[in-house]
């Protein structure tokens, strides 16, 4: 793979993409990196070996980084995941609520499920729509003074 330079994004932009992109997700298809980038602005870089590797990293701005990346293939090789990570710096990095992605994915029309102790015991979320799944995996409560639930991951995946 070739180093794309990919913007510094604030956590609300850096949001707002990934949620019209999981919205407008209906078909393996919509996982691809035309899809990916023509939904978020930014240049998917995709490994010259091996096309089913592709994916995009970059700054958030006020400290973390973020990646969005395929993930999993099925059993005819075609990509029906990807990966969304966010990685703070430190406990004052900006962060992306839990409860602000449970209310676009509801108004989107997707279920939820909550799990207490899901991911690797962790907090997680499960929702579907369509033959297209979303499990967001929760970081601890942070910030001051209230802690907020944090999204650390999610996985974006078509099951149809």
């Amino acid at each position: 793979m070739n180093a794309i330079t990919s913007p510094s994004l604030s956590v609300d932009d850096l949001n707002q993409r990934v949620l019209q992109l999981i919205d407008s997700i209906r078909t393996r298809d919509d996982l691809a990196p035309p899809h990916i980038q023509r939904l978020t602005g930014v240049d998917v870089e995709v490994n010259a070996v091996d096309p089913t590797v592709y994916g995009i990293a970059g700054a958030v701005q006020g400290s973390g980084r973020y990646s969005l990346v395929s993930s999993h293939k099925n059993a005819a090789g075609q990509v029906d995941s990807l990966l969304f990570s966010l990685e703070p710096n430190d406990a004052a990095a900006p962060c992306a609520k839990v409860d602000d992605y449970r209310t676009a994915l509801s108004a989107a029309g997707f279920a939820g499920q909550h799990l207490p102790a899901g991911h690797r015991g962790q907090e997680s979320w499960y929702f579907t729509r369509d033959g297209v799944s979303v499990n967001l995996h929760v970081r601890d409560a942070r910030g001051a003074p209230t802690p907020q639930a944090c999204v650390a991951s999610l996985v974006i995946g078509v099951y149809q």
